[in-house]
């Protein structure tokens, strides 16, 4: 039943491709938050504290307010957070 509900909410199934140029906000919001949050996972896996720029403050945001939690800790590395190696 799920996938049918998916499948409905779909604009086509055909995969869509755009440039950089075409300015589609997704894209941007995508951008924005690629590399502050491959920095940051760097930082947290070496055990260092992420840089303070803008894009870190979005990732912070998204980290603090989007990703799963523990039920009962509300911890969120293990759950929201998965580093690997």
């Amino acid at each position: 039943q799920s996938t049918t509900v998916i499948q409905q909410r779909l604009s086509s199934g055909e995969l869509k491709f755009a440039l950089k140029d075409d300015d589609i906000a997704g894209i941007q919001l995508a951008d924005s938050l690629a590399h502050p949050t491959l920095a940051y996972m760097r930082t947290k896996s070496l055990g260092a504290p992420p840089p303070k720029t803008y894009g870190q403050s979005l990732v912070d945001l998204l980290i603090q307010h989007r990703l799963a939690r523990h039920p009962q800790t509300g911890v969120i590395d293990g759950w929201g957070l998965k580093l690997l190696p």
